[in-house]
């Protein structure tokens, strides 16, 4: 009954604040430490929702890097080398980001990359 989804990803922190994944994996692991034994019948009904909202959050975050990808401007001022790297930095992270979220995508979800 336990869910392989919840141990694949581990989101990382942008900032102070959790990701909407890491969020939606506590949630999951309340409801099993907490209904577990107790109530299974529910514990079976809430897993499935909230894999399919950890799927919507991926599929959110692939489309918000391709956005930020596809808005980003590639060729600042040609004297300033150290905002080009920076940039190619953050086009090579997400990327990166995109790629794990494939991953994702691929193995568990009924529409990948959808």
């Amino acid at each position: 009954m336990f869910s392989r989804l919840m141990d694949t990803h581990k989101g990382r922190r942008v900032d102070g604040n959790l990701t909407i994944c890491e969020t939606i994996r506590q949630i999951y692991d309340q409801c099993v430490c907490g209904l577990s034994g107790k109530d299974d019948d529910l514990l079976g009904r809430l897993i499935p929702l909230i894999e399919r909202a950890f799927i919507a959050g991926i599929k959110m975050n692939k489309r918000l890097c391709e956005y930020k990808i596809d808005t980003m401007e590639f060729f600042p001022d040609s004297n300033d080398t150290d905002e080009a790297l920076r940039l190619r930095k953050e086009r090579i992270r997400l990327i990166e980001l995109l790629d794990a979220n494939n991953q994702i995508l691929n193995e568990f979800s009924k529409e990948p990359n959808s």
